[in-house]
Parts: C-alpha cells; structure tokens; sequence
C-alpha cells in the first residue's frame, strides 16, 4: 500500500436526480459507518452478543425543505466530524468495509413518507425506510452515549424496535433483524476505495429513479490517518462553461466560467468570495440573469498548477448562503 504518512482516506458517493411532485420538510442524519472486521456481520439475531463492531460517525443531515426534492440539500454539522479511531491507526481498517445511510421525508400531496438513503441498488422496504426515520434521534444519541463504537447488533437492534413499535399492537409481521440488517450493511465499498457509491432506494424517490443517470450531488468525504476529516463535501452539481475557446498559458489574461441557474439552483445564491477552481479564487464574479461568472487569472492558475499543457478539464467549486455547495467538472482547451 505503500507509505502511510500523509495519506488520505476517501469515500465517496455520488447522490443522483429525481423528478418528483411536491416535496418535504425536515432535517435527519446521515451515518458514515465502517467496519472495525473485514465486513459488516448482517447475521443478527439479538439474543446474546451480537453482529460486529463498527466505527459510526454523524456527518450530517439532509434537508428538503423547499417546493422540489431536487433542491434537496446535504448540510455538514457545526463542527467536522472526527472518526473516534481510539489507540489504533485508521489504516488499520484499511479495505474494510463501510456505508453510509441516512433518511427524510417528504410530502406528497396528501401523505407524508419517510424514506432511506443508501449505496444500496436493490429496493428498500417501505417499513424499513419508515423505521431508520423514525429512530434518527435514537440513533443520534446512541452514537453519543458510544462514543461512536456499536455493533451491527446495536444500530440494528434500534431500528428493529422501532420497527415494532410503528407497526402498532397485534402480532408483528414485519421486516426481522436480518432484514434490517442486509438493508443498512449491505451496500457497502472498501474504506480507501476511490470509486463512487451509487445510491438508490424504491423506485422514484431520492436519489433518483431506476432509470436516471444524470448525478444531482458529488459527495466526498476525505480524512486523514488519525479519523481527522480533512474534507467533507456534498455539493449539487450544476451546469457551467468555459467562455474563452481556448486558453493561452503563455499570455496574461483570464478564464471566465459561466455558472447556469437550473430548476435545482439560483445561481443568486452563490457567495462570490468562495468560488475557486482547484485552491484559486475568482478575482471578480458577475451576476446576470440565471447564471453567474466568475473570471480568473491564468497566472494564478498556472502558477498553482491548476492549467498545464496536459489539463482537459477543470473543477469549479462554490458555497452558497445556505452553507451548501455547488460543483462543476467541465472542458477547457488550453494551449
């Protein structure tokens, strides 16, 4: 694996689009869990010592709390979040196995429905997406009280009881302990792996239908040997543009990027102090209707080692006043 100091962990996951009616209304969090074995035990049967020991951490929440799920936005917590990786180094768990999960709910004209988000491909049961809804909190507070080491018994045996306890009196019929925990633990990605996660629950909800393959986020969480995150980022990807049709590195000059509005974003909300491609600040952004562009110096970008005569594609990165974020991978052409 070669030499451990200074490298980075990453997971990332990439969140996809749905086009849905009308929306939502509130804030849950999101799980990042790993295993402290090779893989997650997803044979539970919640009677002795049970599962296997994880490592699970609070990265955030999701919020949909606007007139389209689209607009969804995934907001960081107050502060970063750490992996408690006690006296052992991270890469001790390197190649192990991990996930992320989280829930939220929205509004459709007459009912309201809770539902899960997971790197999973297969569907979710309806009861077990209302269940992880339902015991956020519960599951919030257990990684507290933890200290961010559980089971896979422990996180599961949570969501089984309120599994119970949503289905009302009478004999439950519902999802077993092996059923919740397939569906928590069984998507999962090695911890260092660079590849994406693809997200997907029951048909048409969050993150995206069946059928759609046009990404709505780029999520990346990176951190370093320690459990330190070095970065967290879960920003909408949007549409942009180089102006120029090609970019001289020799002369002075800049390179301007047209950011487009869409029916997900106002390009109004961006924070102009905080667009940047690859570390490099825009030196000016201008505000026009439904896009935004934000011109940068070639030197600044050369002299960074952003533009050389290999690059085809550059990544702009902005905040918005919401304390969400946006990004764009698009082509320049330099010469």
């Amino acid at each position: 694996m070669g030499n451990w100091l200074g490298r980075f962990f990453s997971l990332s996951l990439a969140v996809l689009a749905l086009a849905w009616a009308a929306p939502a209304a509130q804030a849950e969090d999101v799980f990042l869990i790993i295993s402290m074995e090779p893989e997650f035990d997803t044979s539970v049967d919640l009677i002795e010592d049970f599962g296997s020991p994880t490592i699970i951490v609070r990265i955030g929440s999701l919020t949909n709390d606007v007139p389209d799920p689209r607009q969804t936005r995934f907001l960081p917590g107050s502060e970063p979040p750490t992996v408690p990786v006690g006296e052992d180094n991270l890469t001790a768990f390197d190649g192990n196995e991990s996930t992320i999960f989280g829930s939220y709910t929205v509004e459709d004209f007459e009912s309201t429905e809770p539902h899960m988000v997971t790197p999973g491909a297969a569907g979710i049961d309806p009861q077990i997406q209302a269940a992880v809804f339902a015991s956020s909190s519960a599951l919030a507070t257990a990684v507290t009280n933890s200290g961010g080491f559980m089971s896979t018994g422990d996180i599961v045996e949570i969501v089984y009881e309120k599994a119970v306890e949503l289905a009302g009196e009478g004999e439950y019929t519902g999802p077993d302990p092996n059923d919740i925990a397939e569906a928590l633990f069984g998507a999962t990605q090695p911890l260092s792996a660079p590849d994406d996660f693809s997200c997907e629950a029951e048909g048409e909800l969050f993150p995206h239908p069946k059928d759609e393959v046009n990404p709505l986020f780029a999520f990346e969480i990176a951190f370093d040997d320690e459990g330190t995150f070095t970065s967290l980022g879960v920003c909408l990807l949007v549409e942009a543009e180089v102006k120029e049709s090609s970019v001289n590195l020799k002369k002075k000059g800049t390179v301007s990027v047209a950011i487009y509005s869409s029916d997900t974003f106002d390009s109004d909300d961006i924070d102009e102090d905080t667009v940047e491609i690859g570390g490099v600040l825009a030196g000016k952004v201008q505000f026009a209707k439904n896009k935004a562009t934000a011109q940068f110096s070639v030197k600044d970008l050369v002299d960074a080692g952003v533009l050389t005569s290999d690059t085809e594609e550059i990544t702009i990165h902005a905040d918005l006043t919401d304390g969400s974020c946006i990004e764009a991978t698009i082509p320049i052409n330099v010469k």
